[in-house]
């Protein structure tokens, strides 16, 4: 038996965590876990940290959430992005998190829980 988390977003503004379990060969579920709220407009981009446990979405609404994936809650809004987040994604060695918009011009780079560092 084993259990594995799936996070899917859509042309919706919600990140939604499904989980896939597998008691046995014969027997596979694949329920909805969490739905996680709080972008304005949809989300484009998801990136995620078994490691750190964090699930971060970038979406056109110019912001990242960072959300717990143990408790699949809201930790912090990074915003003042001059664009729709395009890419997120976690570096594991370091937390940083590099951000790129949809104008490919700007790169942020956020260390721990968001403070910015370039």
């Amino acid at each position: 038996m084993f259990n594995i988390n799936i996070m899917l977003c859509d042309n919706f503004q919600v990140v939604n965590v499904w989980e896939f379990s597998s008691r046995s060969r014969d027997k596979r579920a694949l329920t909805l876990k969490q739905p996680l709220y709080g972008h304005t407009e949809p989300v484009i981009c998801l990136a995620a940290s078994s490691a750190y446990n964090i699930i971060v979405s970038g979406s056109r609404d110019r912001t990242c959430i960072l959300w717990d994936l143990s408790r699949l809650v809201f930790v912090r809004q990074l915003r003042g992005h001059a664009a729709p987040v395009a890419a997120v994604c976690i570096n594991e060695l370091t937390v940083s998190l590099p951000q790129l918009h949809d104008t490919g011009a700007k790169l942020r780079l956020l260390f721990g829980r968001g403070r910015r560092i370039h």
